[in-house]
C-alpha cells in the first residue's frame, strides 16, 4: 500500500509506515505505529496541519493547494484505506480517514468552488488502488 504512496508522491518519506526500534535485547523489534496511534489533522483559517503516526508533520496553506483527491486502497477493512490528499507544488498532505480532525478538514475544502461531491461519494465505495481527483485548481491564462 505505502509503495503506491511513495510513487505518488515520488519518495515523500512522510507517507511511509513507522518503525519504532527498541534496544532492549540487542534486536530490532519493528511496530507499526499507525495501528496504535492516530495522525492528527487541524485547520484554521490560514490552512492545516497533520501530525502522522511517526511523528512526522505535513502542512499547507489553503492557498497552496492545486489539487484535492481521495485515494483508495485495498488494505481494508482492517488498515486505513482511504486518504484525503491536498497537493501543492512538488508535495501533499495526506490526511487518513482515521485521523482525527479528518471530518473537519472535509468540511472545510468540500467548500472549494466547483469541489465534485460525486467523485468523493464514489471513492467512498471502493475498495481498490484509485485516486479520485475532487478538485483542481483553474489554470490562469
Amino acid at each position: 500500500m505505502f509503495r503506491y504512496f511513495r510513487n505518488l508522491f515520488s519518495g515523500n518519506k512522510n507517507v511511509e509506515k513507522a518503525n519504532n526500534q527498541s534496544e532492549g535485547n540487542g534486536t530490532k523489534q519493528t511496530v507499526d505505529n499507525e495501528k496504535t496511534h492516530k495522525s492528527k489533522a487541524f485547520c484554521n483559517d490560514e490552512g492545516l496541519s497533520v501530525e502522522h503516526a511517526n511523528g512526522s508533520i505535513e502542512s499547507a496553506l489553503w492557498d497552496e493547494i492545486i489539487k484535492i483527491s481521495v485515494i483508495t486502497t485495498d488494505q481494508g477493512p482492517f488498515a486505513d484505506d482511504v486518504f484525503l490528499v491536498l497537493f501543492k507544488e512538488g508535495k501533499g498532505v495526506l490526511i487518513p480517514s482515521e485521523a482525527e480532525g479528518y471530518n473537519e478538514v472535509y468540511e472545510r475544502v468540500s467548500k472549494f468552488d466547483g469541489f465534485d461531491f460525486q467523485k468523493y461519494i464514489d471513492s467512498m465505495s471502493s475498495t481498490i488502488n484509485q485516486e479520485f481527483i475532487c478538485w483542481e485548481r483553474r489554470k490562469s491564462i
